[in-house]
């Protein structure tokens, strides 16, 4: 009998279906077509943790199929994003733990490198973290990000555990991945702070209405009240609700966040001033501007002053730093002149106008800006760079890091508050009147100004918002913000 031609196509057919059926089946074991080399332990490496995850093979087609529907769409969706169960290993011991795909748009997704978010069940931990993410480190700009985070440490200021990891899931080696801290109590208690709430803005409906607007170009995204709109939620409220202590810590936290969104308050009354103006300095000097867009921003409810704290992180997205117009966030803000492309101006411009934080947040420019706070800086990092340098380019073998990128933009800054033009001032005699004398003190300048004299008066309902009236005993000294005889 002789075959069938169709019957043959059929058989194949089947055969095909069959073989990709199996491979899909599989993929729990096999973590598509990678082939990176082993962690080779050597001097100064040894240190570096291994994450080993087991994923069921049911698990692992559900991330696949979460992440086919997140680059159909553009946008990884919580709503599409599904809690898998897992197991970390920790040592020998292995932790029962869930994990999720994790980032926004979908470059967090592409090739073998996906990213990832693990919580570990009930009040266990894994490497010290409750819950961590893992990413590609380029998402985060390679070593950057360490760097910046590490002199946020050393300033005392709220930041997310942040290191270099070798990923396998069931056994297969993913590379070298970024693993940092998310929002739980541990980040409260690894920056020696007491035991308070952490806070964000939800943005479930911004990434939602970015969908609509990725599907439909003339859905009017830029029109939609999506900051207003969005409300106050603290991290961990479910785990949180039973205790008493924690409700009324939640409560008068969400009270400050409300304030602060609304611009109904000072910053005085609502932060710890001077560390939120050391945050902001350390940003300009960093170039580490991703995490002030509105829906990145974090911040702690500090129990003991009743106060927040902003918790800095994110600072990079795998691009070069934000192209700011102005050598620094607060260039500009005392006038109406606006600069473009800074991240969350508007939420800011009332900092900007409150005399304490502006006048912390200059003493800060100062300070960090300095050649030697940076070689302080250095000299205490060096050792620590290179070895991730070293590690990092165990994969990525090109990659070198830059310290002259941060010297070049503390140098600008330093040259922006030192060049000032004191001729961009006016300053006008009003009226003589037995020995005193009114003065009208005009700036024009980007800058802020210390205007210095002994004030018997200042006049209130000057017309023009950059013009301040006073009367002195006699001509003022007038000098750039927070410059000192030391700042040369």
């Amino acid at each position: 009998m002789k075959n069938n031609p169709l019957n043959f196509r059929a058989y194949a057919l089947l055969a095909l279906l069959t073989a990709s059926a199996w491979l899909l089946w599989t993929w729990g074991g096999h973590w598509g077509q990678i082939n990176l080399p082993e962690a080779q332990d050597s001097d100064g490496l040894s240190g570096f943790t291994e994450v080993r995850i087991r994923i069921p093979k049911k698990g692992m087609w559900r991330l696949r199929l979460a992440r086919e529907i997140a680059l159909e769409k553009g946008v990884l969706l919580d709503m599409d994003n599904p809690w898998i169960g897992a197991k970390v290993m920790d040592g020998s011991k292995e932790i029962p733990a869930k994990i999720r795909l994790k980032g926004d748009w979908t470059d967090h997704l592409r090739e073998n490198k996906w990213s990832f978010r693990v919580e570990i069940k009930d009040t266990a931990s894994a490497f010290g973290l409750q819950v961590f993410n893992l990413q590609h480190p380029k998402s985060r700009e390679y070593l950057d990000e360490w760097l910046f985070h590490e002199v946020l440490r050393l300033e005392d200021l709220l930041t997310t555990r942040y290191d270099f990891v070798r990923l396998y899931i069931n056994g297969s080696n993913l590379g070298i991945y970024a693993l940092e801290e998310h929002f739980a109590d541990q980040l409260v208690q690894s920056n020696r702070r007491i035991h308070g709430p952490l806070f964000k803005f939800q943005e479930e409906g911004m990434w939602e209405a970015r969908v609509k607007a990725l599907q439909d170009s003339f859905f009017p995204y830029m029109d939609l009240p999506l900051y207003p709109s969005a409300h106050v939620e603290a991290f961990g409220f479910k785990k949180g609700v039973q205790d008493s202590i924690w409700n009324r810590q939640h409560r008068n936290g969400q009270i400050l966040m409300t304030r602060y969104k609304e611009g109904k308050a000072s910053a005085g009354q609502l932060f710890d001033v001077s560390r939120l103006a050391a945050a902001y300095a350390l940003m300009d000097v960093f170039g580490a501007y991703h995490g002030l867009i509105w829906h990145n921003r974090r911040y702690y409810f500090n129990p003991a002053i009743q106060k927040l704290e902003m918790v800095v992180y994110d600072a990079y997205s795998g691009m070069p730093e934000t192209d700011v117009e102005a050598p620094f966030l607060g260039y500009a803000r005392n006038s109406n002149t606006q600069i473009q492309n800074v991240p969350g101006s508007d939420l800011d411009s009332y900092l900007f106008r409150d005399e304490g934080f502006l006048r912390a947040y200059y003493a800060f420019l100062w300070k960090f800006s300095d050649p030697a706070q940076l070689q302080n800086w250095g000299c205490s990092l060096a050792s620590e760079v290179q070895k991730r340098e070293d590690y990092l380019r165990q994969e990525f073998w090109s990659y070198r890091f830059d310290w002259k990128r941060f010297a070049n933009r503390a140098s600008r800054i330093r040259r922006v508050l030192t060049d000032s033009q004191l001729g961009e001032l006016m300053v006008e005699t009003i009226e003589e009147d037995l020995g005193a004398r009114d003065y009208r003190i005009r700036n024009r300048s980007p800058l802020a100004y210390d205007v210095e004299g002994y004030i018997l008066q200042a006049y209130d309902g000057v017309n023009a918002p950059d013009s301040l009236e006073l009367r002195l005993e006699k001509a003022p000294q007038i000098k750039v913000l927070g410059r000192s005889d030391s700042n040369k």
